[in-house]
């Protein structure tokens, strides 16, 4: 969209009396009223100017109907959500290796993917704070003191005001007042959404018919095997896998011969489910017994969704390739998946297996969500020449 330009404003014509007087007089008043505007135009340009200085310290890179982000805001949430991205998802390193790396059969890079998400996000930013203007929200009082608690916090744990702006300045281009209008305008956009879509109070909440279509569009009940290529889990005297101080399950080395057959054994396990010699529980029983005890009804798996891991994803596109009652085999790097798909049992985000479901009210307003904030998001004003050089290859 190209960039709106605004008129700078005029002084108003200096124009002599009507009223007859003598010359002098009136070529008196004439220069007076000259100098008075000539004098108001200075003013004005040199307002102009500071003004102009100002916003090329910090210019609007995203702006509709009056509510902007600038450059400071959007380079901070930049920063912050590619931190997000490298922390939250194991198979993201901030590394030029990694974000060139391929993700699945997308044909996109770790890095064209995850720009794509940090500014959908900060477009949702803005719309979500448009919306709260139109709607005539206001915000507690009580949350603008949290986070004014929250910088006061930050202030004292750096021993100055001076300090701690010292630092946001070094990380993030801003200050203490910038983190401040930026907290504030996030928790704008907080406020909006639950306003909207809250799952207990939101005025444009899931309806039950809409949660349900979903699930039965979206979701696929499965059950599934892996066999690691390199390592094996280690397992205690009871036959469960044993797991570390953080929760992760502890591998153990293979020789070369034993991973060389781990493909066959894979296969062995999946002709076996496949003609019905062996059955996927028994041999989960056996496997896994942890998963069969916490899961006996398999997992629930949703499409569309960027999951966490490479292993994930890869369970989850191969689980949407088959229909119920059919088995797969897929693989990535680290292991072979024997994948059974099984019918979706009903409405079981109400039953037994409900806490595998804790997102599906957000996930059937997405649509709404997307098409309401869209429009606005179309709309707006975007400095593409600043929003151009944005990227998390580029981006510390």
């Amino acid at each position: 969209m190209k960039e709106k330009l605004k008129k700078c404003p005029k002084g108003q014509k200096v124009t002599p009396s009507d009223r007859k007087s003598r010359e002098n007089t009136g070529c008196l008043i004439l220069r007076k009223r000259l100098a008075l505007a000539a004098a108001i135009t200075v003013i004005l340009c040199m307002t102009i100017l500071l003004l102009s200085s100002c916003s090329e310290k910090d210019p609007v890179v995203l702006e509709y109907d009056g509510v902007n982000i600038t450059e400071k805001m959007y380079n901070y949430w930049f920063i912050t959500l590619k931190k997000y991205y490298v922390d939250q998802y194991s198979d993201i390193t901030d590394s030029q290796e990694s974000w060139n790396t391929e993700l699945g059969d997308t044909g996109q890079t770790y890095a064209q993917f995850v720009d794509a998400k940090i500014k959908d996000q900060i477009c949702y930013y803005l719309a979500g704070n448009v919306l709260f203007k139109e709607y005539g929200l206001k915000l507690e009082d009580s949350v603008k003191e949290n986070i004014q608690l929250e910088i006061d916090d930050a202030i004292n744990s750096f021993g100055s005001r001076s300090q701690y702006n010292s630092y946001l300045e070094r990380n993030y281009g801003i200050d203490s007042n910038d983190m401040y209008s930026i907290k504030v305008f996030e928790q704008k956009f907080y406020r909006l959404y639950e306003y909207l879509y809250d799952e207990d109070t939101g005025t444009e909440m899931a309806t039950d018919e809409e949660k349900d279509e979903y699930f039965l569009n979206n979701y696929a009940r499965i059950k599934y095997l892996m066999v690691l290529k390199k390592y094996d889990y280690k397992y205690d005297e009871d036959g469960d896998r044993v797991t570390d101080s953080t929760g992760n399950y502890v591998l153990e080395s293979i020789s070369d011969e034993e991973a060389a057959a781990r493909k066959d054994l894979a296969t062995l396990y999946y002709n076996n489910i496949k003609d019905g010699s062996k059955t996927m529980d028994e041999y989960l029983e056996e496997k896994y017994s942890d998963i069969a005890k916490t899961f006996p009804n398999g997992y629930y798996v949703v499409q569309n969704i960027y999951y966490s891991t490479l292993f994930t994803t890869t369970i989850i596109t191969a689980a949407f390739d088959i229909e119920p009652g059919e088995v797969t085999m897929t693989e990535n790097e680290d292991a072979y998946f024997i994948i059974e798909r099984l019918e979706l049992e009903e409405k079981a985000y109400e039953g037994a297996d409900k806490s595998q479901f804790s997102n599906l009210s957000e996930y059937a307003v997405g649509e709404k969500f997307t098409a309401k904030f869209g429009e606005i998001i179309d709309a707006a004003y975007e400095n593409e020449n600043i929003t151009g050089e944005y990227s998390v290859l580029t981006v510390d």
